[in-house]
């Protein structure tokens, strides 16, 4: 059976409150799942908007209040995917 793979964000939303109940449905199902969870990706205009202020005074400024996130790249997400669907076994555990 292969696994199910489940992307999405930890966080304090509806929508982050729905992922976690997909997560817990399927954790009950017993199904093989591995779940992968980016945060905000580097290649968001947003993002990369906010780096502009490093040149200007030595800060980042995002549009996220007082969240902490750790932007991630796409290409980095795509190969942890890779790795997993190739080989899901050493990924398999309980969330």
């Amino acid at each position: 059976m292969q696994p199910i793979l489940v992307t999405g964000a930890a966080g304090e939303s509806h929508q982050h409150w729905q992922q976690w109940l997909v997560e817990q449905v399927l954790t009950w199902s017993g199904l093989p799942v591995v779940e992968v969870r980016p945060t905000v990706f580097l290649e968001n205009p947003l993002f990369r908007a906010g780096l502009s202020s490093i040149a200007r005074d030595g800060t980042v400024r995002l549009p996220l209040g007082r969240a902490r996130t750790c932007p991630v790249a796409a290409a980095d997400i795509a190969a942890v995917v890779a790795e997993v669907l190739a080989d899901p076994a050493p990924h398999l555990r309980p969330v």
